[in-house]
Parts: structure tokens; C-alpha cells; sequence
């Protein structure tokens, strides 16, 4: 995912649709995600329970943070 305002990227992520993300595998996205300094960095999931660990610079979303923040979009 990758959003872009004015020719800038503002936010990538990536959807990992899964049960269980391997501790390799969620290191591995947040390696790819850290290569954009300045964009907001988030990882989609069914359940925050599915990743071995919280990334720290990497917002886990589930569909409800997901919902909440499309809505918030739509109001404003």
C-alpha cells in the first residue's frame, strides 16, 4: 500500500492476511517499510494476536483501527 499526497509519499504498508506472521517474516516488512523515512509505516492484519511481537515503528491496524481511520477520513 502506498498513499501519495502532492508527489510525496505519506503512508505505505503492507496487508499481511494471516493467522500467524513468522517473527522472520514481520522483521522482513518492517526492513522494506523502514526504507521510507518520512511516511507513516502500517502493517494490516485480521488480529493484532497474529504478529509475534509490536513493531516500534510500525502501526499495526486491524479492520476496526481501519474502519476508525477510513471514517475518520470521510468526516473531514
Amino acid at each position: 500500500i502506498v498513499l501519495l499526497d502532492y508527489r510525496r509519499i505519506k503512508l505505505v504498508g503492507e496487508v499481511k492476511w494471516k493467522e500467524y506472521i513468522e517473527r522472520r517474516e514481520l522483521a522482513k516488512t518492517e526492513l522494506v517499510l523502514s526504507k521510507f523515512a518520512t511516511a507513516k509505516k502500517i502493517i494490516v492484519v485480521p488480529d493484532s494476536s497474529a504478529l509475534p511481537y509490536t513493531p516500534e515503528k510500525v502501526e499495526v491496524w486491524d479492520p476496526q483501527i481501519t474502519l476508525e481511520k477510513v471514517k475518520h477520513l470521510t468526516v473531514n
